[in-house]
C-alpha cells in the first residue's frame, strides 16, 4: 500500500531537503506527526493532499493541535454563481497532477532542489511515463516520496511572501 510521506524543504537554502517522515501511517494518525514536524521547522507551511481521507488532516491540525490556518496551502474552490470556498490542502485531480509532475521535473532537472534522502532520490529516478500517458513508478518501485516532494515544491512556489518592513 501507499505510504504516508512528508518532506520538508528549506526554501532559503536552494530547496534543500531537511527532513522526511514516511511510513504506513493512516490519515487519522498523521496529524500529530505533521504538527511536531511543522512546529520543529518554525511553523512550516504545509501542503497536505486532501483526496479521500486526507481531508481530515488539516482539520485535525487546526482544531485539535491549534496549527495556524494561514500556514496551510489553500485552494480556492470556485462554485457555480461565482462564489468560492477556500479550503486548506491540495486536491489531486488530472489537471493538478500534471502541474505537480511538471513542477517536480522542472525543479529536479534544473537542480532547483537538493535531495538528501536516498529513498526520495531512488523513487524520483524510477518515475516513468506509462503506456496510458501517466507518470508513475516503474514496476517494483513506489512513488510516494516523489509526490510528497512535488507537494513540497508546490509549497515553495505558493509560499506567502511577507515583508517584515511593512508597518
Amino acid at each position: 500500500p501507499d505510504a504516508s510521506v512528508a518532506i520538508v524543504l528549506d526554501k532559503d537554502e536552494n530547496c534543500r531537503q531537511v527532513a522526511t517522515v514516511a511510513g504506513q501511517i493512516s490519515e487519522e494518525m498523521l496529524a500529530p506527526y505533521l504538527d511536531l514536524l511543522g512546529r520543529w521547522y518554525n511553523l512550516a507551511y504545509l501542503v497536505i493532499e486532501i483526496n479521500a481521507g486526507g481531508v481530515v488532516v488539516p482539520v485535525r491540525l487546526m482544531r485539535e493541535f491549534g496549527y495556524p490556518e494561514d500556514r496551510f496551502f489553500h485552494v480556492d474552490d470556485w462554485q457555480e454563481g461565482g462564489s468560492s470556498r477556500r479550503s486548506p490542502g491540495w486536491k489531486t485531480t488530472v489537471g493538478t497532477r500534471l502541474n505537480l509532475i511538471s513542477d517536480l521535473a522542472e525543479f529536479i532537472t534544473g537542480s532547483s532542489v537538493i535531495l538528501h534522502d536516498v529513498r526520495t532520490k531512488t523513487e524520483c529516478d524510477n518515475l516513468v511515463w506509462t503506456e496510458g500517458g501517466r507518470v508513475e513508478a516503474q514496476k517494483g518501485f513506489h512513488d510516494d516520496h516523489c509526490f510528497a516532494l512535488g507537494l513540497a515544491i508546490q509549497g515553495v512556489k505558493a509560499y506567502p511572501r511577507f515583508d517584515l518592513h511593512d508597518p
